[in-house]
């Protein structure tokens, strides 16, 4: 669904992480497998859903590991709320944030 290019354009942006706040799996993963290695294991998500927005555009994408892009397609819908440069996923009384450098992702 997404344009070519634009998966190596924003995990480049993220420098290779996930951008959920606290998380440490890419850097765990680095430790193990040599420094970059977590290249191969983030994923790219639209934070607006791309049923309801077609939307590619690098505010609309974030890099999440493996384990976080999976809970957040499996705890059904969230909330979006766009926080100065990072976003807050709500859903019910849980929260994520995403950290993303000011500007960069603009």
């Amino acid at each position: 669904l997404r344009p070519s290019g634009i998966r190596r354009l924003i995990v480049g942006l993220a420098g290779g992480r996930c951008m959920v706040r606290g998380c440490g799996a890419c850097a765990e993963f680095d430790r193990t497998w040599g420094a970059g290695a977590s290249n191969a294991i983030v994923e790219v998500h639209h934070l607006e859903e791309v049923a309801r927005v077609v939307d590619h555009h690098p505010r609309n994408l974030c890099v999440l590991c493996g384990n976080h892009h999976r809970f957040v397609h499996r705890r059904g819908a969230w909330s979006v709320d766009h926080d100065g440069p990072n976003v807050v996923l709500r859903r019910q009384a849980k929260e994520l944030t995403i950290e993303r450098a000011a500007g960069v992702f603009a």
